[in-house]
């Protein structure tokens, strides 16, 4: 009868988040709010506030250049929800600033991030069945409009593929993410 008390002790002792996804991922944030994105300490919109994620920013851009987004490590996934462990708002010299360390947990409604890989496949596999592809040589993307949840180097999405503001809708997976706003990360595809 001692096994039971051991097994309640080992599973109080397992750290918060334990049950998520883990993944070595990295986005930036979509979200328009001035006020920012809040990062929270469990994966719940009612869950203490751990810090704010900062609006689009203007650092170091030159007229005419875009705002760039925070950038953010994405370390896990849970419903919906990102598990992060740091953030940064980059500028266009090249550095960043962080913004957050530690860890908490964003909506995956408002990170994003570039796909290198045309594939949306059905599972997180190469070997699974692909159920769009996108052709960057002939104008078509994949637009990444939601991250579901992660699992190693896979991320579960809500995107369109095809020519940006006119994609088919789809749910897969996909690899070969760049969470670079400004240049491609060189992943490629296999």
């Amino acid at each position: 009868m001692l096994i039971r008390p051991l097994a309640i002790l080992a599973v109080a002792l397992l750290p918060a988040g334990a049950e998520a996804a883990s993944c070595s991922l990295s986005g930036w944030s979509t979200d328009t709010d001035p006020a920012g994105l809040n990062v929270r300490a469990e994966p719940s919109a009612k869950a203490r506030i751990v810090g704010v994620l900062p609006a689009e920013s203007f650092e170091g851009a030159e007229e005419g250049d875009p705002p760039l987004a925070t950038e953010v490590d994405i370390v896990g996934s849970e419903n919906g929800w990102l598990l992060i462990e740091r953030a940064a708002v980059p500028d266009y010299e090249g550095s960043s600033r962080t913004v957050f360390e530690g860890r908490g947990w964003v909506s995956g409604r408002f990170i994003t991030f570039s796909v290198e890989d045309p594939r949306v496949r059905s599972a997180p596999s190469r070997s699974a069945g692909v159920i769009a592809e996108a052709n960057g040589g002939e104008g078509e993307w994949i637009n990444v409009r939601r991250v579901l949840s992660c699992t190693g180097e896979w991320a579960e999405v809500e995107a369109e593929v095809g020519i940006t503001g006119g994609g088919r809708k789809v749910r897969g997976f996909v690899r070969n993410t760049c969470g670079n706003q400004l240049t491609t990360c060189g992943t490629g595809s296999d």
